[in-house]
This record gives structure tokens, C-alpha cells and sequence, in this order.
């Protein structure tokens, strides 16, 4: 028997994304005769009839939306049942490159790999001979788009595929240039024109309902007793919904249990009941089981409400027995996916970051009367990029991730935060909320423009959030965006200061993870920093730190090599400096001076590499 994998996971997938899925599918009786020109090959069966040659069908896959961006890019993925097992083991992508024109990749199911087999014989010339594509039509804001069969030869006529007998469905995607991506599924059957004969009867045993945990899904499927006919399928789906405040996942999976040979899809068949809940105090999200008696190898069957919590481990299984004039039997199992977990973020630093400005000064950016650049007593702050980033991952929501952060900035230079950017409420366009730290939600203070670019409203910067997806990871970074095109961020240029970020990232059941960098941007008058920093990293870290006269470095060195130790304000001022020579291995290097209270970063570089850390001195 096979498992019902592609299912499993497509289901689930659609639910992450949120997509607009059609659970009912809707049957198409073919009535057609059969053509030898397609879906004629040695590669196929036909069950009714025992010939290499497939039933077909042919069906309009058409699909209207609106949307008032541009540069709309629409395209879907065909799920095909080439089999006849009621399992869609083919993948069809519109225009595909590796695919030669009457051919399909048959049983691919996660869309790579799969085995060439051709469907069109109706022409011995390769430019006749017909390939899955995609048309699309505008009418305004209206898009109406179709699956097609295309050739190269009678460009441009287009034709409606004609598909053998199974159950299949499709995804349209529609992305536009605003960023916002949109999927609807499709399912319909084909039903062919020669049905085949029934069978007496079969047991089935279903499983309990499933009350899971950290999203470990171990859902077993219908078993089957004395089984003497092999067309029994089974079949599930699952049907996203509304999620419970403790649970990540949250859906109901349906089986269905059916003989290929006389199945009908637009035919009743029988429901196992599963009435109103009876209260179970340690699992009150459970339903009541199926009014069947305790599954057994024989005959009769004594029919009883019972129903075992999934917690105890002398579980029943529950079962039916299959009726030959029913079409169908289908159970409703209620599934609840615990997660406490908060999402993993995977590179939140442990030292502090020193960020050098080397970048040249734009007098549009940090440029009023209230700034005030401390190195050079001018009203322009000078500015770097900021690529403050981090990624994270969730084995239970996977990419469905939400990133804010709190960003304390440092605009006076006087070594402590004043003011809070918020990335859920950044306030009015081009502004900064000036010495609101202490301030209900942050939303006092003063408002201070940073973006003096003469520019419309909506094309001030606004300070936000970007993500995107890479290897299963979700990367966030801070930005600037504009309303007039919020789709196209750019990266956030702050000031010099002492800095700090903290992130949250949450999941899609409530849990959230922090994640707090501090940073410092001295003023650019340390030259060559830079360059330095971007050879190997030393790990180095301050010993006690905050400290009144006297700190240790401590860092580990790969082999032995000399190097220099200076020690900066935040002006970019050098208040200490000494060289040494150093063996490998951890070493502590005593750094101590009578300047005043501040802070201040202490460099440590040579030949291999360089690192940094920051200090704060309290006396």
C-alpha cells in the first residue's frame, strides 16, 4: 500500500502559506471518444481496458484575479493521477526548459527528477507536437489566465489540454511587483467511461484521534483486515483550521478509504460518525471516536460509543466494515500540534560590534538644526549603512517567521541611548521619535527629521523590516522603505554612537525569541580600522567589564604573533596604546588608565587578524 506522502506534505505546506484551497473537487464524466493520439504509448495502462492507451478528456483550467500592481508573474503547477491509484505522483510546470515538447516528467512528485514518457503521438514532427503552457490576458486590473497546450508549429493557436481519467489538482500563483504573492488550488476529477465490477467487503481500522507535541507528527493510517481485493485505496486531506492560541498547527485530517475500480467522486458515500464531544479532562480538544465497536479479525461487529484518550497507552483502535454497494467510508480525525518552542536564531553575536564609518558624508541624511556632530560642532551627523541582521528557523512553523525590533539609538553621542525606533510603529515618514526612552510605548519625545531629501511625503524613508528565505533559513535586516514603493527597501544609514538592536522573532504559535546587538559607529577618523577588521576575527572580551580603573583582554591566539593594543572614545580619539609579543593560546592582557567614566573600544590587531570589544569605564 502506499503511503499518501505527496498529500501529507502539500497539505501542510498550503497551510503554511496560507493559500486559498478548494477542498471539494469538482468531477468532470468524460463522454469523449478515445483519441490514439494522445496518451498512447508502452508507458501506460488503462485499467479498464488493459491497453497502452489512456482515456482522455479534455477541460478548461482557467483562472480570473485582480490586482492593481504591475509586472504581475503568474504561473501554476499541474499535480497529475497517471495511475489511476487516486495519488498525484506527477508534476507538470508550464514551458519547462527540460522537457521536450509531448513529453512530461511522469512520478516527480516534489517536481526534480522523474522519468520522460510522452503523451502526444499525434504528429511525427517535433514542432507539432504539443507542450504544457500558460496564457494570461488583461482586461484593467483583471488578469484571466489559462493551462494550454502549445506548439511551435501553429503559433499562435492555442488548445485546451485533454487529460486521462484520475484525480488531480493545480496551483496558480500570482506574484506582483508589490511583493504580495498569492495561491489558489484547483482539484478536479476525471472520471473515464467504463466502470468496473465491486467486491463484498473488507474491515478497516482506524486510527484515535491525535493530540501531538513540538510537532512531531506520527499519524498512523487506516489499516485494512482480510483484505482479498487489491484495488482498496486510501486516501487524506487535510483541512487547514483557525489556530488555537497553544497549538502551531491546527487542522483536521480527512480519510478516505475506496476501491479504484468503482469509485466515484459526485457520488454519497458513508461518513463514520464522530458526534459532539464528551468532556476528557486531560484532553478536552478531543472529540468522541467513531460509533464502532473495538477493531477485530472477525465478524460481527458490536457497535459502541467508546472512546480512549490518546494519552493512554492501552489506545483502541476503532473500525467499520466495508459495505460492497457503499462508494466510500470517511473518517474526520481531529489533529492538534503542540508547540512551546520559540524559534532558534542562529547568529546573534556575543561581543559587541564595531562599526568604522568610511563611507563618505551625505548632507541629506541627520542634516537639521537640533544635531549636533560633537567632532566637528557642525548640525550634519555623518552616516554609515547598518546591515543589522539575523537569521532564524523554526522546526515547527518553518519560514512562517515574524521579525520586529527595538533599535536604541545613541543621537547625542553621550554614550547612553535616548531614543527608540520602533519597527511595528516607526511614526511619520522621514522622523525619529528624539529622547522618548522613557516615554509609554515609546511614542513621546520630540520629532526629529533625518531625511532632509526634498522629496514628497511618500518618498521619505521610514524605517522598517526585510525578509527573505534562504536554504530553509529566514534572513530579517533592518531597512529603510518608502510608501511610494515599499517593495524596493534599501539599507538603514544611522549616525555615530552607541547603539543597540534588539530583535524578537516569533512564531506562528506565539512563541518569540530576543536577540540583542550592541554596536557602536565611531566618528571616521580612525583610519584603516576597516581593512583591519576584515581579516580573521578574534574573539576578544573584557574582563570585569563595566570596570572602574583596571580590565583584563582576554583572547585566544591560533599561533605566535605580535600585536598592537589600542584602546578609543567614541570620538574616534586615541586614550591608549602598547604592542606585544604572544604565544598561542588564551592570553589576558592588563589594560588600565585614569580617564574619565564613558564608553570606549578597545582594539587588538596584528598580521593574522583583528578583533574588538567595548568598554565601559564607571569612574
Amino acid at each position: 500500500m502506499r503511503t499518501p506522502f505527496l498529500l501529507s506534505f502539500f497539505a501542510a505546506w498550503l497551510q503554511i502559506v496560507g493559500a486559498q484551497t478548494s477542498l471539494s473537487a469538482v468531477s468532470i464524466q468524460d463522454t469523449s471518444g478515445n483519441s490514439p493520439a494522445f496518451w498512447n504509448s508502452t508507458s501506460w495502462i488503462n485499467p479498464n481496458t488493459g491497453l497502452k492507451d489512456l482515456e482522455e478528456a479534455e477541460i478548461e483550467l482557467q483562472k480570473t484575479f485582480a490586482d492593481t500592481c504591475t509586472g504581475v508573474q503568474i504561473s501554476y503547477k499541474l499535480w497529475l493521477d497517471l495511475d489511476g491509484d487516486g495519488f498525484q505522483e506527477t508534476v507538470v510546470v508550464p514551458d519547462d526548459p527540460n522537457v521536450p515538447a509531448g513529453f512530461l516528467k511522469f512520478n516527480n512528485p516534489l517536481s526534480g527528477g522523474g522519468e520522460l514518457r510522452e503523451f502526444d503521438q499525434h504528429s511525427a514532427i517535433l514542432s507539432e507536437k504539443y507542450h504544457f503552457s500558460i496564457e494570461s490576458t488583461k482586461d484593467g486590473s483583471s488578469y484571466t489566465v489559462r493551462a494550454i497546450w502549445r506548439n511551435e508549429a501553429t503559433l499562435p493557436e492555442l488548445v485546451k489540454p485533454q487529460l486521462p481519467p484520475g484525480r488531480h489538482f493545480m496551483i496558480w500563483q500570482f506574484k506582483d511587483s508589490c511583493h504580495i504573492v498569492s495561491l489558489d488550488t484547483v482539484r478536479f476529477d476525471i472520471i473515464g467511461s467504463m466502470p468496473l465490477g465491486g467486491f463484498d467487503g473488507v474491515a478497516i481500522r482506524f486510527p484515535d484521534d491525535y493530540l501531538g507535541a513540538d510537532c512531531q507528527e506520527n499519524l498512523s493510517a487506516p489499516s485494512l483486515l482480510n483484505v482479498n481485493h487489491l484495488p482498496i485505496k486510501i486516501a487524506f486531506e487535510d483541512v487547514p483550521l483557525d489556530i488555537v492560541p497553544q497549538f502551531c498547527k491546527s487542522f483536521d485530517r480527512i480519510w478516505t478509504v475506496f476501491d479504484t475500480a468503482t469509485y466515484k467522486p459526485n457520488a454519497a458515500g458513508v461518513l463514520v460518525p464522530n458526534p459532539s464531544p464528551n468532556a476528557i479532562s486531560n484532553s478536552p480538544f478531543n472529540k468522541p471516536g467513531p460509533l464502532v465497536g473495538p477493531a477485530g479479525l472477525s465478524a460481527p461487529w458490536n457497535p459502541s460509543l467508546i472512546k480512549i484518550n490518546p494519552g493512554d497507552p492501552s489506545k483502541t483502535d476503532f473500525s467499520t466494515f466495508w459495505n460492497k454497494h457503499a462508494n466510500f467510508y470517511r473518517y474526520r480525525q481531529y489533529i492538534r500540534i503542540y508547540d512551546n518552542k520559540a524559534p532558534i536564531i542562529q547568529n546573534c553575536p556575543d561581543n559587541a560590534l564595531f562599526l568604522p564609518d568610511t563611507t563618505a558624508n551625505n548632507p541629506k541624511l541627520w542634516h537639521e538644526d537640533y544635531w549636533l556632530n560633537n567632532a566637528t560642532a557642525s548640525n550634519d551627523l555623518p552616516e554609515r549603512p547598518a546591515n543589522l541582521g539575523i537569521q532564524a528557523l523554526d522546526s515547527c512553523s518553518g519560514t512562517n517567521l515574524n521579525f520586529r525590533y527595538l533599535l536604541f539609538l545613541d543621537l547625542n553621542q553621550d554614550g547612553q541611548p535616548e531614543t527608540v525606533v520602533s519597527s511595528t510603529n516607526p511614526g511619520t515618514p522621514g522622523t525619529v521619535r528624539y529622547n522618548n526612552i522613557n516615554t509609554p510605548g515609546y511614542q513621546g519625545g520630540e520629532e526629529r527629521r533625518f531625511d532632509e531629501r526634498n522629496v514628497l511625503p511618500d518618498n521619505l524613508y521610514t524605517f522598517g523590516v526585510t525578509q527573505t528565505i534562504l536554504n530553509g533559513l529566514v534572513h530579517a535586516r533592518t531597512c529603510w522603505y518608502t510608501a511610494a514603493n515599499p517593495g524596493t527597501p534599501s539599507g538603514a544609514q544611522l549616525p555615530p554612537g552607541a547603539h543597540y538592536i534588539k530583535w524578537f522573532v516569533g512564531d506562528a504559535c506565539g512563541n518569540e525569541a530576543p536577540c540583542e546587538i550592541q554596536f557602536t559607529i565611531p566618528y571616521d577618523s580612525i583610519v584603516g580600522i576597516s581593512a583591519l577588521l576584515g581579516k580573521y576575527m578574534l574573539a576578544v572580551m573584557a574582563q570585569p567589564n563595566p570596570f572602574s580603573s583596571q580590565t583584563q583582554l582576554v583572547f585566544q591566539l591560533k599561533k605566535p604573533q605580535e600585536l598592537q593594543i589600542q584602546v578609543y572614545d567614541l570620538t574616534g580619539a586615541l586614550v591608549l596604546s602598547k604592542k606585544g609579543t604572544f604565544s598561542a593560546g588564551i592570553q589576558r592582557v592588563t589594560v588600565d588608565w585614569d580617564g574619565k567614566k564613558g564608553v570606549y573600544y578597545a582594539l587588538v590587531h596584528g598580521n593574522e587578524g583583528a578583533g574588538s570589544c567595548k568598554l565601559v569605564k564607571t569612574e
